[in-house]
């Protein structure tokens, strides 16, 4: 069921708006989900939504949809209303949750300030030591007043949560306000590369499409999860035995690809191995293209299967001001919250908590960064290591290897060999059938 629920969500987010006439095949590569799993869904959307449907002279099946399919299915469906109503409550829920980190760093400075003053005013007898002290201290609670009077004015700029998208948007997340900047220094926003994978399907059934259901395992290399390369430096058409474990590797590679897209390995007159795809057998000359109703990855020219690279993850989208005055509050409640409890010990039990809770939750807030800070690391250094790994499999397609040569004639050779005419629509549900023509074989 819930694997469901999200190749409906990704479905809908790509028929939602514009509606319009999908085979599987389009619908698997705009949302890059597997082929059989696209195949039932798209059906099942298709009888809740009353669409069309056109059969090709081969058999193949296109779903019309009409335009502003969410908003009909919404009007139709109470359990849809009701989880997108579910949806905007939990990203409320989650918005106060991040706001709720920051409200409670200015709630506990604001608080222990006027404790200490108070506490201290009422412990000191001597005149001019009270003189002194509400002096220095007047100073301190001077710049905390400014520092939350600012955060209380940053809060009322219109800007955006900060995290990635979790859709193929490719805008970057604009400025964060500050009680919200205080969770992203903690806990960040996010993996800009959540979407990657989804990306990498997308481009790979684009390419799938344009060389007509037929390639070799060197076409889509670099696309592939394919780890360390077997050489060390830089391939070279000098060594051919690293070349030989390459091309192994890049074979086993394609298996998730054959099961992603129901493809079949087929070996040529050379031994060689090339992989078919018959769903996109007939795809260039299909009526509609997906490139023609998507852009970014699903729109693709002979030279287009580059890779795809990892984005290095930020630590944090706050700004350099937000940074600076989450190190001083945090020092300042750190530093209030021990004077509170040290002044407190011999007067209120319940004085001494609120300055435990205090010191505990300042440290927290100074451990949380230091910690994530030292995974930050590891993973951006993991993720530019395989970027590194990848640029080397894509020079390593770009090498002119007479073997390689020798399979792509092959690969081209056999889409001629399976190559057939157009479609043309022989049934449609839009009209009458015994107006619709017999075509004869």
């Amino acid at each position: 069921m819930k694997g469901q629920a999200k190749t409906d969500r990704a479905l809908l987010t790509l028929l939602g708006v514009q509606g319009g006439a999908w085979t599987t095949a389009e619908a698997a590569i705009g949302t890059g989900l597997p082929l059989n799993i696209v195949e039932s869904r798209l059906l099942a959307l298709a009888v809740a939504s009353g669409a069309q449907l056109c059969v090709a002279n081969d058999g193949d099946v296109r779903y019309v949809f009409r335009p502003q399919l969410r908003r009909y299915l919404l009007a139709r469906s109470w359990r849809l209303r009701l989880t997108a109503l579910l949806g905007k409550a939990c990203s409320l829920l989650f918005w106060i949750i991040r706001c709720s980190f920051g409200v409670v760093l200015v709630v506990m400075v604001v608080l222990i300030s006027l404790l200490v003053l108070v506490l201290g005013l009422a412990l000191v007898r001597d005149d001019d030591a009270a003189n002194a002290l509400m002096s220095f201290l007047g100073g301190g609670l001077e710049l905390i007043f400014r520092i939350v009077v600012a955060v209380l004015t940053d809060q009322f700029w219109i800007g955006s949560p900060g995290r990635f998208p979790s859709s193929k948007k490719e805008s970057q997340p604009q400025r964060v306000v500050f009680l919200e900047s205080i969770y992203s220094i903690l806990f960040g926003d996010g993996d800009p590369n959540q979407a990657l994978d989804q990306k990498r399907w997308q481009r790979i059934g684009g390419f799938l499409r344009q060389r007509c259901g037929v390639v070799i395992a060197e076409d889509l290399a670099p696309l592939l999860k394919l780890g360390s390369p077997p050489f060390l430096s830089q391939p070279s058409l000098s060594h051919p035995s690293e070349l030989q474990l390459a091309t192994e590797r890049a074979d086993q590679g394609m298996l998730p690809v054959l099961m992603h897209f129901d493809g079949r390995p087929q070996v040529t007159e050379q031994g060689d191995l090339v992989y078919c795809f018959p769903t996109f057998f007939d795809g260039v000359r299909s009526e509609s293209s997906t490139a023609d109703k998507s852009s970014g990855d699903n729109s693709f020219t002979e030279n287009d299967c580059l890779p795809l690279f990892e984005q290095r993850i930020p630590f944090t989208h706050a700004n350099q001001w937000q940074r600076r005055a989450y190190c001083i509050l945090v020092v300042s409640l750190l530093g209030l919250s021990l004077v509170l409890w040290n002044w407190s010990l011999p007067v209120s039990a319940s004085l001494v908590a609120i300055a435990s809770f205090g010191v505990v939750y300042s440290l927290l807030l100074i451990a949380l960064p230091i910690v994530r800070w030292l995974i930050w690391r590891r993973a951006n250094a993991a993720i530019q290591k395989r970027n590194s790994n990848l640029r080397k499999w894509t020079k390593w397609t770009q090498l002119k290897c007479d073997r390689t040569a020798i399979k792509l004639r092959e690969a081209i050779k056999i889409a001629k060999e399976i190559d057939s005419p157009g479609k043309q629509i022989i049934y449609t549900t839009e009209e009458d059938f015994i107006s619709q023509p017999i075509i004869e074989k």
